[in-house]
């Protein structure tokens, strides 16, 4: 093989490497215009479902559907996760129904625990989100559109102890639309650093739509993209035979 062909399956080779390199870095990042479950881009999400339905993805959206208030359906992470004092999570989502009344808890929320038992649960109903002062306790609330169209959230701590503030932000507005503080509540939070979205509950059911989420928590374990493996794959083993050639 010439020098030209060389050179390019080095280059086809850094190439991979950048690949797989951006993949690791984006692992905590989801988006279903990837056309992937969130399980399915890094083995850090795993899928907590007791439903009879599956999690499905379409146009760009993934759906996640409870049919009766036993039954939970969410994605979370719980394992190589390093929560850092300034942990941003951001999410875009759409709340489509519930089968409850209740105002303590929802089917729809993203869960974040930052050591044994303190966090908080950003829940969503139609038109009012608010976190939790407690288990099964309304906290601060906000009234704002949930269900008309998919809404931009951004949920932002000052801190990783009880009472450090949590702050949410709708839409990428400049100011919090939400503010409350992390609570120490076992019930609530578990016990293990954790996040995770979707329906958490045992005491409502419902249906939620999500086209990303992603948080500044870092974390180790990935499946890269099968492409990027293979190009890595193919680039390494035709330069390894054209140096035994040479």
């Amino acid at each position: 093989m010439n020098s030209v062909a060389t050179r390019i399956c080095i280059g086809l080779t850094v190439a991979s490497i950048g690949l797989v390199h951006s993949a690791q870095a984006a692992t905590n990042a989801w988006f279903a215009s990837s056309g992937l479950l969130p399980n399915q881009t890094t083995t850090n999400w795993v899928l907590s479902d007791t439903a009879i339905a599956n999690p499905t993805l379409s146009g760009g959206v993934m759906t996640l559907s409870t049919g009766a208030s036993s039954e939970q359906m969410n994605y979370r992470q719980t394992s190589n996760l390093a929560i850092p004092s300034n942990w941003t999570i951001e999410f875009r989502a759409r709340f489509d129904s519930r089968n409850s009344t209740a105002n303590n808890n929802s089917a729809m929320c993203v869960f974040f625990t930052t050591a044994n038992s303190v966090g908080n649960i950003l829940y969503m109903r139609q038109d009012d989100i608010w976190l939790a002062n407690g288990f099964l306790v309304r906290g601060n609330s906000a009234a704002v559109d949930t269900d008309d169209a998919f809404h931009t959230y951004r949920i932002e701590l000052s801190g990783t102890s009880s009472g450090s503030a949590v702050n949410v932000f709708y839409d990428n507005g400049a100011l919090p639309i939400l503010t409350h503080q992390l609570v120490t509540d076992f019930n609530l939070n578990f016990g293990v650093q954790r996040i995770g979205f979707g329906d958490g509950t045992a005491g409502d059911s419902g249906v939620s739509e999500w086209e990303y989420l992603w948080h500044n928590g870092s974390s180790v374990s990935i499946v890269p993209e099968p492409s990027s493996l293979a190009l890595l794959g193919c680039a390494s083993a035709v330069f390894l035979a054209t140096r035994r050639k040479d």
